[in-house]
């Protein structure tokens, strides 16, 4: 094998001078892993890919490429084929396995030609070619290709999942706006059924007493029958409110104002459990629909009292800012895990017994129908905290 290029000539510190700042800040974010049981090569690589802000680790075996795939998450990763412990594509196709979104780039003595195909379908984005490859101008431009492939993928399946979610979204709508209204005929008719079965029973007991005991059993009966109605009816006035597009009703309005209803609202409620600090300065009047904006309060205070079973203090807090105003609502719950935070506007994601999973997606939905924005910090252990951006009027 001929002398590799050292990556520390001239020629190649003038290549790694050349990478925009904005590129080289980009590229400190590719881990990138390289397996080859020639020290002389896993140097080469290395000496190439660190100056350039790349994290790099190397392993001189399939085992080890494995055991290290087990232990940290690699954006990239360089795989000879001929592996002392196994074929280097099988390597790959293990590798892509444990992580699906990992890149893989060939390095072959052989040349591309032989098992081009084979490597396609394992996952390989690109080949080196030992020698004539393993320049650091090379290496490089293979690592900084490969990395924008990968970001490109994942950019596509992101936006594959937004049309997929508004297709659904878009179904969901018409099939809400045509049976909500069929829905809450009948629950309509089961209630009024309910209570004239109570007034009944009222009559019943009046004329003979000893039915007392039947009658408190079947009221009971009746009452968890009008808890589900109840639990019905939210569901499909939920359903109709997030297929909703847009704002309607806007005017001028002080966020203090339409913010204090919610939280007299809410208190009535939870007045028994959760306290309410508030700290309401009152804001240049904003365009708003204020009955959605309350809901939007509402539904966020409600899930800082459900994040704290035990009971504990909310914080609101209402503010101008530069553009518009705010509103603050903090807890001192239990934080949310990553594992949450992934989804946490999701539609019909919840982590409650008898939730929806709608109530955040509404809330976002509202506050973007309206200009804004909706953003949260957390930390396990410590709570949460939601802040909403409206904006003002424009001029």
């Amino acid at each position: 094998m001929q002398t590799l290029l050292p990556p520390t000539s001239p020629r190649a510190d003038g290549f790694v001078r050349m990478i925009h700042s904005a590129e080289r800040k980009a590229l400190a974010r590719g881990r990138i892993l390289v397996v080859d049981d020639e020290a002389l090569v896993t140097d080469s690589l290395r000496l190439a890919l660190e100056p350039a802000a790349y994290t790099v680790s190397t392993a001189a075996s399939g085992r080890g490429a494995l055991v290290q795939a087990e232990g940290a998450e690699w954006d990239l990763a360089f795989v000879d084929l001929g592996l002392p412990d196994m074929d280097g594509l099988d390597l790959l196709r293990r590798l892509k396995v444990r992580r699906p979104d990992l890149v893989g780039v060939v390095i072959t003595g052989y040349g591309s030609g032989a098992k081009g195909f084979a490597a396609r379908d394992a996952g390989a984005y690109a080949f080196l070619e030992k020698p004539a490859d393993m320049t650091p101008e090379k290496i490089l431009t293979v690592a900084s290709n490969a990395l924008r492939h990968r970001q490109a993928e994942r950019e596509l399946a992101t936006w594959r999942q937004q049309v997929a979610a508004s297709e659904k979204l878009a179904t969901l709508g018409t099939l809400v706006s045509g049976v909500a209204h069929e829905i809450r005929t009948p629950l309509t008719y089961v209630t009024y059924s309910l209570y004239l079965a109570r007034r009944e029973l009222e009559r019943a007991v009046q004329a003979d007493p000893t039915l007392a005991g039947l009658a408190e059993r079947v009221l009971k009966q009746e009452e968890a029958a009008l808890d589900g109605v109840a639990r019905i009816s939210r569901l499909v006035e939920d359903l109709r409110r997030f297929t909703r597009r847009g704002v309607e009703g806007r005017a001028d309005a002080d966020l203090r104002e339409v913010v204090g209803v919610a939280v007299d609202v809410f208190r009535a409620i939870r007045r028994e459990r959760i306290a309410v600090e508030t700290d309401l300065a009152s804001v240049p009047a904003l365009p708003l629909d204020s009955g959605q904006i309350q809901q939007v309060v509402f539904n966020l205070l409600n899930n800082s009292a459900e994040a704290m079973p035990a009971g504990g203090t909310v914080r609101i807090a209402t503010r101008a800012v530069p553009g518009g105003g705010e509103i603050e609502v903090s807890d001192d719950g239990p934080g949310l895990s990553p594992e949450v935070e992934a989804r946490l506007f999701d539609p019909f994601f919840t982590t409650k017994a008898e939730g929806t999973g709608l109530g955040l997606s509404i809330c976002q939905q509202i506050v973007e129908a309206h200009g804004g924005q909706i953003r949260y910090a957390t930390e396990v252990g410590r709570g949460t905290t939601f802040v909403i951006f409206l904006p003002a009027r424009p001029g």
